[in-house]
């Protein structure tokens, strides 16, 4: 990643998503939908400013490319690795599901996501998988790992970098699923970047983090 990007700006950057993205929530919030509708509206306004933010980000008129490390030299073995790692995030929030959220166990709630939020009808499913299970992901690896860890690690230390993006990440949805799991997904998704160095490993993981959670809320969601 190139040294012309700052703290201030991965800062800058994401209070102006979430500032579109929480005006996104509120005016969905506003007209006569479902609530479900409303997380997908919201979602998709989301994801368009990230992509937007980081497109603008890489393109500054700095007259120094920008470039964000997709991929790695051995993908294949960083797919393993993202698959596993996801499925490992997917069955500590069974744990959570199957134990009600009692005590502990409410840390690792979905619970407002899997009841309040759950898709109805097969359309509304298809929308929720792919905004959540596909866009989501994709999004916010580009801009939490590739684009916000890099900048903060470059500026302080790995340790500070992967808190700190995870903390933010996890304000995104920490309305709808447990800050403290958002919170140790961020943690592993940096760990990932910052052992691949390169977002390919974390997206995959994300996205079988994400397809756990679907399948969990197709399967069990309004119970």
């Amino acid at each position: 990643m190139n040294k012309n990007w700052n703290i201030s700006d991965s800062i800058l950057s994401f209070a102006i998503f979430y500032l579109l993205f929480s005006l996104a929530d509120v005016l969905a919030s506003k007209l006569n939908i479902s609530k479900d509708l409303v997380f997908f509206i919201s979602s998709v306004v989301a994801v368009i400013s990230l992509f937007t933010i980081l497109y603008l980000q890489l393109n500054k008129g700095s007259g120094i490319k920008n470039k964000i490390e997709t991929t790695s030299k051995n993908n294949s073995k960083d797919f393993l690795l993202g698959i596993s790692t996801g499925i490992l995030l997917g069955v500590i929030v069974l744990i959570g599901v199957f134990n009600d959220d009692k005590g502990f166990y409410s840390l690792l709630s979905i619970k407002y996501l899997r009841t309040f939020l759950y898709p109805n009808g097969i359309f509304n499913m298809i929308l929720f998988f792919l905004v959540f299970v596909l866009a989501i992901p994709i999004a916010e690896e580009m801009f939490f790992r590739g684009f916000m860890y890099p900048t903060i690690e470059m500026h302080s230390n790995l340790i500070i970098a992967a808190i700190v993006s995870s903390v933010f990440s996890a304000i995104f949805l920490s309305g709808s699923i447990s800050f403290f799991l958002l919170f140790i997904s961020g943690i592993v998704f940096a760990f990932l970047y910052q052992k691949t160095e390169a977002i390919f490993c974390s997206i995959v993981s994300h996205m079988t983090f994400n397809l756990i959670i679907t399948l969990v809320i197709f399967i069990k969601g309004g119970n």
